[in-house]
């Protein structure tokens, strides 16, 4: 009995033990309705280290001039009015939940002394509220239930009191209210932003991800809100400030884009709670952020921090059932005291005694009427009541950053981005770079249909508007225009995400299908009209969409004709392949007038776990199409063909087709695969692997001759390589939609029982290879096409379980891995050992890589390895010469959003491996290349000839194609009834030792090599064809909403202001050279946006 006792005292001592240390580490705590980082979160433990450490703390924000404390609006009676007073009142109240304590430092036991020499604390409260384009519930139900209330009650609260001000955010869900109001509602709203009530904070159609988007997509959205708030609110409708209060971590790409958007500034609020904390500590939630190393001062803006949540306590949320009773002056009183004590305490974070003061939560202020009667009556006591000190007033960030400025501080600058956002040490928000990769996917996909619309679009409305009535241009810019708007409804932070509720992803679906279809129906309208002369128009015009399988008639007579877009504004000669119904055809190039090689793959293996295998064989061939352009070939049915030029050798029947002899006559099929013949090659490259179909090697072939480090000579090099799948188990009480955290250490699976098969053809070598029932991938090198291509099959996934495939390779890098940053700019990360392994995983967009020195391509052995996706993912590099990359997961733990992410879709993931030298140093369009691959359409040909003499073979919009470097962001019709034409170019390279080529290793020439990164393009060259040219340019910002020399940002004061070329008052014209004759320079990973007209030949 004793024994009994004292071990269940001991076990009780250690659940008390668990249940404590579980309270220090809380993390934000899981709730049924709260959002994700609302009022319940608490950011206690330990995190990385601050990199406060890099600033010069002695001269942080000392002023240069005493300044104005700002203006404070006067008020009538009934409205909150400003006052000074002596001395504040003493509280033990410490800060509404959620406060200081959850920052990691204790406040001040007596708040007497906050600020007692600094004079009156001045409190602009920023009445807000925060709304997700779907999250628990989706867009449409969010606006019948909380949206359409909120914006309509708001319009009438501060209609009825012109000292009450408002700040919104979201334009998807301004612009649905919007066409639903009478033309008094929205009058009445115009004067309320006419007047400064209103304030459009940050103007994209949603608040963006940070981590998992393109930049092109954040800049089409940011375009897109932009766009309506001009249409609808005149022409200086132009946002200064951002608002990303709620993306899980912060990209440099953001400051980038933003200051390119003429923002002054951008308040956030996620940011690791060990860099938070040691901000607070310094008095550093305000600083300088560079965007970019590359782009130098002119992507600075100022960041502003909040210490806890952008929620405020649920007491001042004067609609909701827990809030504050005002019944009577004590209860006034008593809500009057907790929120000086709370200014006061957060003032105490910041440098000045000016204080923003986020008044708002998510989808606040339903009933708006009675929110801010409630406040007015708080405000109204505490300013007059002089002992407190505080003066308090209704504003908006714009008013808070444009005092700040003028007290002409400095301040400190960082040049980081902060990813992962972590809140402690165990608890790593990085688990949704990969979630849902399906979605993912899909959004990526329609990234490269979408932009394929909307240029042949452009090239058709430009080059021949006669053939379309205007009604019908503007219909199907209508579908355009909707897409536009999904595309930003999908760019939200919890829709790319993955974070959302099942039914919300069911809808996000559904409206990708949606503008997949108005896509192919924009895309199968046009193509006719660019390829045929008006009376031989083809009809039933079809895009060939992923999984679909092209029927190739078995009447000779009778082609399938197959046009390939090129949108990009290089040429392009690849490998095509296409899913079609017998191995019985050959392909007609109607351009070079014969029949070229071909080559035909057998079905290929699907999807694992007993998944239906498809029946379409798989037919490549080279094409060559124009830079913004098109080619077409013709499909024939072939009975006569043979297949002596293709070998295939499987290990395992079950992974192939039965009867491949019949179906494919002649094909050589192996009964044993001897050592030596374990390979997949082109030209340039060779891809060995062992008996089980484990990859092993990398050789580059034909190489110019090198010395090796033994002193010998070589025409080859070779790099180890094997991949090898990884799982880790879930930590139940932490893995979920946002965050990873693994309970093990990770099982390899070896591939002892693997089976695989190879086959060989002129055109495409492929190595597949089934791990086991879950996992497997496929190898595929191509003619003149020397990066790898792997897809990674995946699924369904077990419950709980994070997948990972992880490269290892004899590469001998130092530890640091590079990623890039939103897709736009490399990011040099570090595995930091100190940290556990889920809290190292990194966003990957479009590519990421390893290297060996940090120097220029000038030798010729392997230096580098990268990787391009079709996704985003997360990724890490676990030790020299490795990367690991995260491919799916299925977690247990509902978290937020009160769901489990039950994630059962199996997926293919395809990424490709850059080993050549040239392939490493052009990465960044190559993944525009592979990310934005020629789109096909088909129909049918009643013709007898092989081609009709009445069709145009190839065609080009442009006379000719952009330099390497030069990337054609959009060309994309600006309005539905204009002539407009948004036209963006964007300069790849960046300011980087690594993108430097074929340079001298001496430092002093680095400048000469960094210069040559520069290119220039000439718009009028460009865009002359045989059908249209261009007739004017008007440069604007990178949102397209103002002209470039009208965007003039405050200049924010910092330690090395000498060094600056960006100035007070300067334009972003100033920054970049005029625009001659159409005539552009774009400096290193320069972006510059132009409005543009065609005229037609």
């Amino acid at each position: 009995a004793m024994r009994a006792s004292v071990l269940f005292s001991f076990v009780i001592a250690l659940v008390v033990i668990q249940c404590l240390f579980s309270t220090l580490y809380i993390q934000e705590v899981p709730v049924t309705h709260e959002k994700l980082g609302l009022s319940q979160r608490g950011t206690l433990g330990q995190g990385r280290k601050s990199n406060t450490d890099k600033i010069e703390r002695e001269s942080r924000y000392k002023p240069v001039m005493n300044g104005n404390k700002g203006t404070i609006q006067q008020s009538s009676s009934s409205a909150p009015i400003p006052s000074a007073s002596p001395t504040p009142s003493s509280s033990t109240y410490d800060e509404p939940q959620p406060g200081a304590r959850e920052l990691g430092w204790k406040a001040r036991e007596d708040i007497n002394k906050i600020h007692e020499d600094n004079g009156i604390v001045e409190v602009i409260m920023v009445p807000h509220s925060h709304c997700d384009a779907g999250w628990l519930k989706t867009f449409d139900r969010y606006y019948q239930d909380e949206v359409k209330h909120i914006l309509t009650t708001v319009t009438q609260a501060l209609t009825n009191n012109p000292h009450r001000k408002f700040s919104w955010v979201e334009v998807s869900f301004l612009e649905k209210w919007w066409v639903q109001q009478n033309n008094e509602m929205k009058q009445n709203f115009r004067r309320l932003y006419e007047n400064g009530q209103i304030e459009f904070l940050m103007g994209g159609w949603v608040s963006n991800d940070e981590a998992t988007v393109t930049y092109m997509q954040c800049i089409n959205q940011m375009t897109d809100g932009h766009r309506f708030l001009q249409r609808e609110f005149g022409e200086k409708a132009i946002p200064r400030i951002g608002w990303q209060i709620d993306p899980f971590g912060l990209s440099q790409a953001t400051a980038t884009m933003f200051s390119q958007m003429c923002f002054d500034a951008n308040a956030a609020w996620r940011v690791a709670g060990s860099n938070r904390r040691g901000y607070v500590d310094n008095k550093m939630l305000e600083f300088i952020w560079r965007g970019s190393d590359t782009l130098g001062p002119s992507s600075d803006l100022l960041l502003h921090l909040l210490p806890w949540s952008y929620a405020t306590s649920d007491e001042f949320l004067f609609e909701k059932a827990k809030s504050l009773r005002l019944n009577n002056e004590a209860d006034i009183a008593r809500a009057a005291d907790k929120l000086v004590d709370s200014f006061k305490v957060r003032t105490e974070a910041y440098p000045t005694n000016t204080l923003m003061w986020p008044w708002g939560h998510d989808f606040m202020f339903t009933d708006a009427n009675k929110m801010f009667d409630s406040m007015d009556k708080v405000i109204n006591y505490i300013n007059n009541k002089p002992e407190y000190k505080v003066n308090v007033r209704y504003g908006t960030p714009a008013e808070y950053f444009d005092t700040i400025h003028s007290k002409e501080i400095t301040f400190p600058m960082l040049q980081q981005d902060f990813l992962p956002y972590g809140p402690t040490v165990i608890n790593w928000w990085n688990g949704y770079y990969t979630s849902r990769p399906l979605l993912k996917g899909y959004c990526r996909y329609l990234d490269a249909i979408q932009r394929t619309a909307e240029f042949v679009y452009t090239w058709a409305r430009s080059s021949n508007p006669s053939a379309l009535g205007q009604s019908k241009w503007e219909q199907l810019f209508d579908r355009l225009e909707a897409v536009r708007h999904v595309q930003g409804i999908m760019q939200h932070h919890d829709a790319i995400t993955g974070t959302m509720r099942e039914h919300v992803l069911q809808d996000y679906y559904n409206m990708i299908t949606k503008s997949s279809n108005d896509c192919a129906f924009v895309i199968e309208t046009v193509a006719p009209i660019l390829t045929s002369t008006p009376d031989n128009l083809p009809s039933d015009v079809f895009l060939v969409k992923p999984g679909d399988t092209v029927s190739v008639p078995d009447i000779i007579e009778s082609p399938k004709f197959l046009l390939l877009f090129n949108s990009l504004p290089w040429s392009r000669t690849e490998i095509f392949s296409v899913s079609i119904d017998t191995p019985l055809a050959q392909v007609y190039d109607a351009t070079q007038k014969r029949f070229i090689p071909s080559s035909v793959l057998p079905p290929a293996a699907s999807y694992v776990d007993g998944a239906k295998r498809s029946s379409a064989f798989r037919l490549h061939f080279e094409t060559e199409v124009p830079a913004l352009g098109y080619s077409l070939f013709v499909l024939h049915y072939a009975p006569a063909r043979s297949f002596e030029d293709t070998t295939i050798f499987t290990s395992d029947d079950s992974l192939l087709p039965s009867g491949l002899g019949n179906k494919m006559p002649g094909v050589n099929i192996l009964t044993q695969l001897h050592s030596k013949e374990r390979f997949i090659e082109n030209e340039d490259v060779r891809l060995t692997f062992n008996d089980l179909g484990n990859i092993q090697s990398i050789m580059q072939k034909n190489v110019a001759p090198y010395v090796l480090k033994n002193g010998t000579r070589a025409t080859s090099a070779t790099l180890d390589i094997n991949k090898h799948y990884w799982t880790y188990k879930s930590d139940s009480a932490w893995d979920n939609h946002y965050t990873f955290k693994a309970l093990d250490d990770g099982t390899q699976d070896k591939a002892s029982n693997a089976k695989f098969y190879l086959i060989r053809t002129p055109l495409v070598q492929e190595l597949y290879q089934k791990v086991n029932d879950k996992l497997a991938h496929r190898f595929i090198l191509f003619k003149n096409q020397n990066q790898v291509q792997v897809s990674d099959f995946v699924g369904p996934p077990d419950r709980g379980i994070n997948y990972i495939t992880r490269y290892s390779t004899s590469l001998e890098s130092d530890g640091h891995f590079y990623t890039d940053d939103s897709g736009l700019e490399m990011v040099k990360r570090a595995y930091n050992t100190s940290d556990i392994y889920s809290g190292n995983y990194y966003p990957m967009v479009y590519s990421s890589f390893i290297r060996e020195e940090d120097y220029p391509f000038s030798e010729n052995h392997f230096r580098q390895l990268s990787i391009v996706t079709d996704r985003t993912h997360g990724i890490t590099s676990v030790s020299p010469g490795s990367f690991d990359l995260m491919l799916h997961r299925n977690t247990l733990q509902s978290y937020g959003n009160g769901e489990k992410m039950e994630d059962w879709n199996p997926v293919e993931i395809v990424s490709w491996l850059l080993v050549t030298k040239d392939d490493n140093f052009q990465r960044q369009q190559i993944a525009m290349r592979r990310n934005f691959p020629l789109t096909a359409v088909h129909y049918q040909s009643s013709e007898s000839e092989t081609f009709s003499s009445d069709m145009l073979a190839s065609q080009s919009f442009v006379g000719e194609e952009f330099p390497a470097d030069v990337f054609l962001m959009n060309l994309d019709y600006h309005s539905r009834n204009s002539d407009t034409v948004a036209l963006r170019v964007n300069n790849l390279r960046q300011k980087k030792v690594f993108e430097l080529y074929e340079t001298p290793q001496v430092s002093d020439r680095l400048q000469v090599s960094f210069d040559s990164l520069e290119q220039e393009i000439s718009l009028f060259d460009v865009f002359n064809s045989a059908t249209s040219s261009l007739a004017s340019v008007d440069e604007r910002s990178l949102s397209l909403n103002q002209k470039i020399e009208d965007c003039k940002r405050h200049h924010w004061h910092d330690n090395a202001e000498a060094n600056h070329s960006f100035k007070y008052g300067d334009s972003l014209l100033q920054q970049t050279s005029p625009v001659t004759s159409g005539h552009v320079s774009l400096p290193p990973l320069g972006i510059r946006s132009f409005l543009v007209t065609f005229t037609n030949k």
